[in-house]
């Protein structure tokens, strides 16, 4: 890349030399000056723009992401490599109130990760999402990951689905389940509750990330060149771009 801006303003300052040299107008010397800048910044850009897609094919479906429910702060998180796989590890509750902390410095927060991605709850419109059985909404399910218990709030909702009754055995039948899925307290419960919501919008529609970008009710960090492009993209452009890559 460095060689290539090299070459490039090589080119720029020899052009600029010669056209002075012959005794163009000073005038016309800056216009030429002005039109060979125009010229070397879009390919800059394009190169810039190719480098960063390339980086994005490569890493972001496989490269370790960290994921935040923004909700009036942040309420729940989780990391997560390959989208799909199931290879989700929950936040704990302290290292989501040492993020919520550090929210002005999302370097801080972001680490190692490959990219850091801040979900505002209003990004979630999802009609329909089934929690063991149960048909919730997206908004049932903030209820339950705004409430102070979520992880109770789920036996009960596993349990009346199910038609168990409500007793000391079977509630702790219940909670050895989810114990087996790693939910053991609520702060993995939420994070569990947040990923099936992500996973679900973004089933819904391939355009939700990008839609959530444009809108900004999702923030993906850092933000590199190809994710400022999306964002001023007209949405029926980048569904068919998108068309196309699948």
């Amino acid at each position: 890349m460095t060689f290539q801006y090299g070459i490039a303003a090589i080119i720029v300052v020899l052009l600029v030399i010669v056209f002075l040299w012959k005794g163009i107008k000073k005038i016309a010397a800056w216009a030429l000056l002005i039109i060979v800048a125009i010229a070397l910044f879009g390919t800059v850009f394009g190169l810039d723009l190719f480098n960063d897609i390339t980086d994005i094919t490569e890493n972001f479906p496989t490269a370790r992401k960290l994921f935040l429910l923004n909700d009036n702060g942040i309420r729940a998180g989780f990391e997560l490599s390959i989208v799909g796989t199931g290879d989700v590890s929950f936040i704990d509750e302290k290292t989501l109130t040492s993020y919520q902390s550090s929210l002005k410095d999302l370097d801080t927060v972001r680490g190692d990760y490959y990219k850091l991605i801040i979900i505002d709850a209003k990004a979630f419109t999802v009609n329909s999402l089934s929690l063991n059985g149960n048909d919730l909404s997206a908004s049932q399910i903030l209820d339950v990951i705004r409430s102070d218990n979520p992880r109770e709030r789920a036996v009960d909702f596993i349990r009346s689905s199910q038609s168990l009754p409500d007793t000391p055995e079977v509630r702790r039948y219940i909670e050895k389940q989810l114990k087996d899925s790693s939910i053991e307290t609520d702060a993995d419960m939420r994070a569990s509750l947040f990923a099936q919501l992500f996973v679900a919008e973004m089933g819904k529609s391939p355009l939700s990330l990008t839609r959530g970008m444009a809108q900004g009710t999702i923030i993906i960090y850092p933000e590199t060149i190809t994710f400022k492009v999306i964002k001023i993209l007209p949405e029926s452009i980048t569904e068919k771009i998108i068309q196309n890559l699948q």
